[in-house]
């Protein structure tokens, strides 16, 4: 069975313009650490990517943001309302 999770997330930084990518970490109450990953997204309008999510361990999500093109700072506050799925481990 599926499982959605929804919340908002306070990022260490949201890349932009020629900043590098570089994976953060995120508490996420309940995640197991044998769960998969199967959709990460972010409910909010982005000016970011992001390009990789997987469970690192109980509780903890990686996230991989990615910097767009864009030289402008997009939300000053750090923060993005997301919605999650994760499948249980086969």
């Amino acid at each position: 069975p599926l499982q959605i999770w929804e919340g908002t997330l306070d990022l260490a930084a949201i890349p932009y313009g020629t900043t590098a990518m570089s994976e953060q970490d995120v508490t996420i109450t309940g995640i197991a650490a044998t769960d998969m990953v199967v959709s990460f997204y972010a409910t909010d309008a982005i000016t970011f990517g992001i390009a990789n999510a997987r469970v690192k361990a109980a509780n903890t999500v990686a996230l991989m943001l990615c910097a767009t093109d864009s030289d402008t700072a997009v939300n000053p506050a750090n923060t993005i309302n997301y919605r999650l799925i994760t499948c249980p481990a086969i």
